[in-house]
């Protein structure tokens, strides 16, 4: 017989959606005190993209690898690999 870990260990490698790392990229911005809205925010192919003025790019820019680290430690994976 298959034990619980087993059964288990195939749902532990499952992605968060679009959604979920949309909502964490925005919690961490806002926490950086970054005017930006959850509208502006596109996640796709593990890249989140800015839709935003050239201002609000180039903060981004600035902290990108401490912001990659934030969402890395809320979202607990390493699915995000950039943001532009």
């Amino acid at each position: 017989m298959q034990t619980i870990v087993n059964f288990l260990k195939k749902f532990s490698n499952i992605e968060p959606t679009a959604r979920v790392v949309k909502k964490v990229a925005y919690s961490v911005f806002n926490e950086r005190h970054i005017p930006i809205t959850e509208d502006e925010i596109i996640y796709n192919n593990n890249i989140v993209y800015i839709k935003s003025n050239q201002v609000v790019k180039n903060e981004v820019f600035m902290l990108k690898a401490n912001l990659l680290k934030e969402i890395e430690n809320k979202l607990n994976k390493r699915t995000v690999t950039d943001i532009r």
